[in-house]
Order: C-alpha cells, then sequence, then structure tokens
C-alpha cells in the first residue's frame, strides 16, 4: 500500500471528515499547527475515530479535544510521517494561502479606492468617498470584488457628475446614466450608495427614509416624478406665450395662485418681463392664501410650501438666472433656518424681514425644539433663537409681511 493510500485510509474516513476540514481551514487562514482543535458536539462517529486516531480511552464531555502533536504523533507511528500539512493536502488537496490572498484583495481594493480620490472631485463628493459607510456598501454590494466595485463605484460616479440637475426625474437620471430607470431607487445598491453623497452636494441634513430620499433628491434637482412635485406662486407675471406664462398671466389678472409642475416648468420655461425686479419668497401656503386680499397690489411671490421641491428649485433657478432679485422669509424655527441656508447655498437671496431683530421684534410662539443650525447670514439670529427658546411662525407675522408685500413696487 503506497504512502497515499495508507494516509487516506486513515484520515480520509468520514466520521474524519470534520477535523480534516478544520486542520485544513486552520493551515489555509495562516495560523500554525500547534495546540490543538476542539470539535463542538461530537457524534459518536467522531467521538469513536478520533480517540481511536489517538491511541486513547473512549472519552467523553460535550466537546471533543484533539491535541495536534499526539495527531502528528500517532501518524508518524502508523508509517505516513511528512506532517500534519502534507497529510492534509494528500487528502483534500492543494491548499492555498488564505492570508496571502486576503492580503491582495486588500491591495486592489486600496488601488481602486487610491485612483478615485486622485479624480477632480468636489469636496463634497471626497467627504463621501472617504466615509466608511461608503466603503462597506461598496464591498457588500460588489461581493468583495474589486473589478465589480470599480465598476459600481464609476457609475456612481457618472450620477454624480449629473448633480445638480435640472427638471429630471429620478427615473430619467437612472435610465440616462445606468441604462436601468429603477437603479437609483429606494434600496437599490446604486441608489442606497449614492444617496449620502446626493445629501452631501445638496445639504440635506436626513437621507434615511423613502421619504427623506425624495427630498434629498429635490435637492438636488431631481424629482420623483414631473408631475406630482409643484411650485406655488402669486402675482407672478409671465411675458411670453408658452403654457408657463399664459398660466401665471391668467392666475394674475385673476388674481388667484398659480401652481406649476416640474414637467411644465421644464418642457415650458417661462419667460418674465425686465421690470421685474425683486420676487419674496415664503415657506407657507397661509401667506400666498393671505395675499390674495392684495390682488393686483401685491408684489410677486413665490412659497416653497416646506422643504423646495425640483419645482421650486427650478423657478428661482430661472428667476435667479435672468437677474431678478431674491427676498426669503421663513418659520423662525430650526427646520425654517435650514431651508434659508440651503437656498443661500444655490442662489443670491438675501433675507427678508429675517433677522435677529426681525425675531425679537416678533410675539413668542410656541416652543423651540430640534437641533439648532447656524444662520450665516446674520449669526446674532442663531444665539437670539438659542437664548429665546420660542419658535416664530410665519403665520404670526402675515399682517407684517402684507404690508412689505402690498408697497409701491421698487
Amino acid at each position: 500500500m503506497s504512502w497515499n493510500d495508507r494516509l487516506r485510509s486513515i484520515l480520509g474516513r468520514p466520521e474524519l471528515g470534520r477535523l480534516v476540514d478544520r486542520l485544513r481551514r486552520r493551515i489555509e487562514s495562516g495560523h500554525g499547527l500547534e495546540g490543538a482543535v476542539t470539535l463542538g458536539s461530537p457524534s459518536d462517529a467522531e467521538r469513536r475515530a478520533v480517540d481511536r486516531l489517538l491511541g486513547r480511552p473512549l472519552s467523553t464531555g460535550r466537546n471533543l479535544r484533539v491535541p495536534l502533536a499526539e495527531l502528528a504523533a500517532q501518524l508518524h507511528h502508523a508509517g505516513v510521517d511528512g506532517g500534519l500539512r502534507r497529510a492534509v493536502e494528500s487528502v483534500t488537496g492543494p491548499l492555498s494561502d488564505r492570508r496571502a490572498l486576503r492580503q491582495h484583495l486588500e491591495q486592489r481594493w486600496q488601488r481602486l479606492l487610491t485612483d478615485a480620490e486622485g479624480r477632480d472631485l468636489r469636496p463634497q463628493i471626497q467627504d463621501w468617498l472617504g466615509a466608511r459607510r461608503t466603503r462597506i456598501l461598496l464591498r457588500r454590494y460588489c461581493g468583495q470584488d474589486p473589478e465589480r466595485g470599480q465598476q459600481l463605484l464609476a457609475t456612481a460616479f457618472d450620477v454624480l457628475s449629473q448633480l445638480p440637475a435640472r427638471g429630471l426625474t429620478l427615473a430619467e437620471l437612472a435610465a440616462e446614466t445606468v441604462g436601468d430607470s429603477h437603479a437609483l431607487d429606494a434600496g437599490q445598491p446604486l441608489g442606497n450608495l449614492v444617496i449620502d453623497a446626493a445629501a452631501r452636494l445638496g445639504g440635506a441634513d436626513d437621507w434615511h427614509g423613502a421619504e427623506n430620499h425624495l427630498q434629498v433628491w429635490a435637492a438636488v434637482g431631481v424629482a420623483k416624478d414631473d408631475v406630482s412635485a409643484s411650485v406655488l406662486c402669486f402675482g407672478l407675471p409671465g411675458s411670453g406665450a408658452g403654457l408657463c406664462d399664459r398660466l401665471l398671466a391668467a392666475c394674475q389678472a385673476a388674481g388667484e395662485p398659480c401652481r406649476l409642475t416640474t414637467g411644465q416648468l421644464y418642457r415650458h420655461p417661462p419667460s418674465f418681463p425686465a421690470e421685474l425686479r425683486t420676487v419674496f419668497v415664503v415657506e407657507n401656503p397661509a401667506i400666498v392664501a393671505a395675499a390674495r386680499r392684495l390682488g393686483a397690489a401685491c408684489a410677486p411671490l413665490v412659497c416653497t410650501d416646506g422643504q423646495p421641491t425640483v419645482a421650486v428649485h427650478t423657478l428661482l433657478t430661472r428667476l435667479a438666472d435672468v437677474g431678478v432679485a431674491l427676498r426669503y422669509h421663513g418659520d423662525f424655527d430650526w427646520p425654517g433656518v435650514r431651508i434659508f441656508s440651503r437656498l443661500q447655498q444655490r442662489y443670491p437671496i438675501n433675507p427678508w424681514r429675517y433677522t435677529a431683530a426681525d425675531y425679537l421684534a416678533a410675539p413668542p410662539g410656541i416652543e423651540l425644539t430640534g437641533k439648532p443650525a447656524p444662520t450665516p447670514w446674520d449669526p446674532d439670529l442663531h444665539d437670539a433663537m438659542s437664548n429665546r427658546g420660542r419658535a416664530v411662525h410665519e403665520e404670526q407675522l402675515i399682517d407684517l409681511l402684507l404690508g412689505d408685500l402690498g408697497e409701491p413696487r421698487r
């Protein structure tokens, strides 16, 4: 009987399969063959086979301990010398160096990320790329395969290069960059990977949850669709012959508010008369409803209706592009402050009765809650709100705001 045949007759029995497999994994993981291997909850057949192999009485206990030095000695005594490593390889096939493979894999991932970091990326994208979450998701979605990781990262860069977008829907953006209109949906690997980057680009605080996903995409000019998101305005004149111009003109003549969808603004961008110099921006529809009292005397007004939608951004961008001055008032609470901060990052927009002096002059409202936010246009406003601890909502200031809106237009 050959050496290999004798070895397989000793170690190749099914009841020793778990022991041999543990030895193989131990070798391939880079650990030495010192000490012992413990088999948990061994079967009766496993226990008898191991004890017989080691030449010891039948053992007892919940676990079965196999001293490796004794195992090597018994193999030597049986005439199959050559060491445990050679014995395991002869029974199970060629061994691989898993530690070296892991090191090689890590080197490939590191090269991939180093190459990506060397690109000319915007600071927000650099921060996103360096974030632990990004790197964990990238590996998870690629099954630890660097080649697939490189492909996914390249696709993510293609998507992010389109941001901020103007009037695109999420499905359109996905179809144009990936060829799959659902690739950026919440829960999809690419959508989950890039949502954090989109939030950084749009200045959003929270991207968790389906509703916040839509707000994040809206902040970078991408809508869920082009009909559900709209912008509310009042007294805004349209001077062209397109659909949006005619809708604005008709509503202005009737003294009624006008709602324009993202799709309408994108397909039929409005034109504005040269004499349109200033547009006021508010946060709450209640101000628009009250503005109807002023009729034709009301200055042009745009409402964000809370967090700005893609439609809001599309209209404000159009106004800013033609040189219209924008002035904002919102709730004196932390969400209102964040809305204005993000608007200021995108447009040349100035505060309208939205300073520390205006806040302190207003009657205090309900308790101010939530995480404080900076007020870079007037740092004293942050301090005043923090110290006073009361919110002031726009509805409390309707008469004051209407007074400004009804003044002779400048």
